[in-house]
């Protein structure tokens, strides 16, 4: 057994059953759930092939770099914004709609 097996079954494991008062086995089923729950969902990407003028990609890089975060990230985020926002304008027009009450 490695290492760190050996600490996880010597140490980790008893002392997650202490905390739910159950058996090592159940203490094991805990620790995968959790495990399971804090895992995001692996999210699909897609290579795409943008240009993008020198200025506004020098804009790109400052406001990447004061969030402290990376370019790829940041593209990423405006990307997915920019999706979002027509999904919204497909499913519910181009213009907002103002709900009315009549008496």
């Amino acid at each position: 057994m490695s290492d760190n097996a050996s600490w996880f079954y010597g140490e980790r494991l008893p002392e997650i059953a202490r905390e739910h008062n159950c058996s090592l086995k159940e203490a094991e089923r805990i620790f995968r759930d959790e495990k399971d729950m804090s895992t995001p969902e692996e999210t699909k990407y897609e290579e795409v092939e943008i240009e993008l003028e020198k200025e506004v990609l020098h804009n790109l890089m400052l406001m990447a770099h004061e969030r402290d975060i990376s370019l790829n990230k940041l593209i990423g985020i405006a990307l997915e914004d920019q999706i979002k926002q027509f999904e919204y304008k497909f499913e519910h027009g181009p213009s907002p709609q103002f709900l009315a009450e009549n008496k």
